[in-house]
């Protein structure tokens, strides 16, 4: 549990570039940023990706701490602390997901003919194969009559 007693004023310092200040932070985060990249976890490799997840935010929130104004009280500026964090996190959360879906969607590798009699040979010499059929396709076939 994150104490909001002098909140306000580490803020303040870890704004004005105190490294201990910025430290102390982050620390203060850390576990709930990690509870909330949990939601965004690869299911290969969960705990890596939570890991990540939390080290990049905590860099990107080093990175836009001049953006954070906070409130005037402790309380408040904890509560706005934890919310703007929750936010990067969430955002690189989303990033993650939406980069590990189109990886699904366009393998890395080259195409190969299946239809050939061997599947490793294609039409252009073993280096994949042009997508596009060369023959009609039945919806074009159809559309004929």
């Amino acid at each position: 549990m994150i104490e909001p007693h002098h909140f306000h004023d580490l803020v303040r310092r870890a704004r004005a570039d105190d490294p201990q200040a910025r430290e102390q932070l982050l620390e203060a985060v850390r576990p709930y940023l990690a509870e909330l990249a949990r939601d965004f976890a690869d299911p290969g490799h969960p705990e890596e990706s939570v890991s990540d997840l939390v080290q990049d935010a905590s860099v990107r929130v080093w990175q836009k701490l001049g953006q954070f104004q906070g409130a005037g009280d402790d309380q408040q500026t904890l509560a706005m602390f934890r919310a703007w964090a929750g936010q990067i996190v969430r955002n690189l959360g989303v990033s993650a997901q939406r980069h590990r879906n189109a990886q699904r969607r366009h393998p890395q590798g080259k195409m190969i003919n299946l239809a050939a009699p061997n599947p490793q040979e294609s039409s252009s010499g073993g280096e994949g194969i042009d997508v596009a059929g060369r023959e009609a396709s039945p919806s074009s076939n159809a559309c004929k009559d």
